[in-house]
């Protein structure tokens, strides 16, 4: 046990132990009384420290070091919770350095199955604060038979602000899981065949990534009738077609904000090699209903008499399962 370790446990011992070993011993047993006082003492130091150390267990610091060698050593234990909604939140253990604050974190399903390996937390944990932060949330371990699991989370403060006070809370609103994955899907469209493509100028630009992305945003496809036949559900391909000799294809997402349906489309030529677009435009369609369409279309330089080389396909990730709660942990630095 360390020195500070120590002296903190001493707090807690009782001031009748303290009392009896700093009177006046009697002259025949003052060996004894020594000896009975400072046995009483370790005993009750050794009693309160084996359940914090039995609590973080090997196995844990195990997990630690494969995850984060190097900073493992500098995690803390933390071990405090809270339940909301049939979930169990705990945050295990911190590592707070400068303005940035390392949580391990454990979400546990008490009461269903919402919780499997592919939750996410989904933007929504946050460390109540004065300064605006950032944070990033990474899942490194799932277990299935006690339906847990184990974060690494990573805050950092804006401004290099640092971290300092007597308390810090931990919160989560949501997550997703039960996530369904689709690789190398085959999307049902005759590239050798294209209908001259209809344009228009989008309403929303919401982003835009590649090279001149932001010059190739000026002009996209008109919204068309979704590909009949595309296996993923919450996706649908809007249109294909050529812009200024360019080939554009567009995919339309619902529901982008709730449960981060996502994808991307590439070519794959006669070996099976991909060909990722060049640039892509990202914008949304709000109708009078106020319903929310996210749409993203990716152009590629292939020219026009080569494309028939190629198939069009798409990896996407969708989901449906969002669970909200209230989780709270507030913890001493």
């Amino acid at each position: 046990m360390r020195g500070n370790e120590l002296l903190d446990k001493m707090e807690l011992i009782d001031p009748a132990y303290i009392e009896a070993a700093d009177a006046a011993p009697n002259k025949r047993k003052s060996v004894w009384a020594k000896w009975g006082a400072a046995a009483a003492c370790l005993c009750l130091i050794c009693g309160l420290a084996v359940p914090t150390i039995a609590a973080f267990s090997p196995s844990f610091y195990e997990l630690l070091y494969a995850v984060s060698p190097a900073t493992a050593q500098f995690f803390k234990p933390v071990q405090r919770s809270c339940e909301d909604n049939g979930i169990r939140m705990e945050v295990v253990a911190s590592y707070i350095h400068g303005d940035t604050t390392e949580l391990y974190v454990t979400m546990q399903d008490l009461a269903g199955d919402r919780i499997d390996e592919t939750i996410d937390l989904f933007d929504s944990c946050d460390i109540l604060r004065p300064y605006d932060s950032s944070a990033t949330c990474a899942l490194v371990d799932y277990e299935e038979a006690t339906r847990t699991a184990t974060f690494l989370v990573t805050i950092t403060e804006w401004g290099n602000h640092k971290i300092e006070g007597s308390k810090i809370t931990f919160t989560v609103r949501e997550f997703l899981s039960h996530k369904q994955f689709y690789e190398g899907v085959e999307i049902d469209v005759d590239l050798a065949d294209l209908a001259p493509a209809a344009t228009m100028q989008p309403t929303d630009v919401t982003g835009w990534s590649g090279r001149n992305s932001e010059k190739e945003a000026d002009l996209v496809l008109q919204l068309g009738a979704p590909v009949k036949g595309f296996p993923v559900r919450g996706v649908d391909v809007t249109g294909v077609g050529y812009v200024n000799g360019k080939l554009h294809v567009q995919t339309a997402v619902r529901d982008l904000l709730e449960y981060d349906n996502h994808g991307f489309v590439y070519l794959a030529d006669e070996t099976g090699a991909q060909v990722d677009g060049d640039n892509t435009i990202h914008f949304c369609m709000v109708s009078d209903s106020g319903e929310r369409v996210d749409y993203q279309e990716t152009i590629f330089s292939v020219p026009e008499r080569e494309i028939g080389k190629y198939t069009l396909r798409g990896d996407f990730v969708t989901c449906d399962t969002k669970t909200a709660g209230n989780w709270r942990v507030t913890f001493p630095l």
